[in-house]
């Protein structure tokens, strides 16, 4: 997943995620990722119009 993080921050690709959140339920969003550091990912996201930390494992 590393190098499809690394893909959308070089070609500024959006990526769908589709995850579980911090209540359990699905939740879906569509990002490009601005910032890689250590373990934890910067991505715009779309539908919130703002910047989120995405841990990267």
């Amino acid at each position: 997943m590393e190098a499809l993080f690394q893909r959308s921050k070089r070609k500024k690709m959006k990526l769908h995620l589709i995850y579980i959140n911090h209540n359990g339920q699905l939740s879906q969003r569509v990002v490009r990722v601005v910032d890689i550091q250590d373990e934890h990912v910067t991505a715009y996201c779309y539908k919130r119009k703002t910047g989120e930390n995405v841990p990267e494992k």
